[in-house]
């Protein structure tokens, strides 16, 4: 738990340090729990990329933009 809160709080505060790539408990973990199937691939983080500061706001006011475009059909209950 310690090697993932400080992977997490180096993720919400860049400044404090990841874990060194010579640590190698961290990959040695993952072969083991994928091995015994607890493991969650889509909660994996496989690359990572700066944040976008507007993002959120552009994706919400696309997406109001095609609000418009979306039509209720009545045979098959959705949008």
């Amino acid at each position: 738990r310690a090697t993932l809160a400080d992977i997490e709080a180096h993720y919400q505060n860049p400044t404090l340090p990841y874990p060194k790539e010579d640590n190698t408990l961290l990959y040695e973990i993952t072969a083991y729990l994928e091995a015994a199937g607890i493991h969650n691939p889509l909660n994996k983080i496989y690359i990572t990329t700066k944040r976008l500061p507007y993002f959120p706001t552009v994706n919400f006011l696309f997406l109001i933009s095609q609000f418009p475009k979306l039509q209720y059909n009545r045979n098959l209950g959705t949008v």
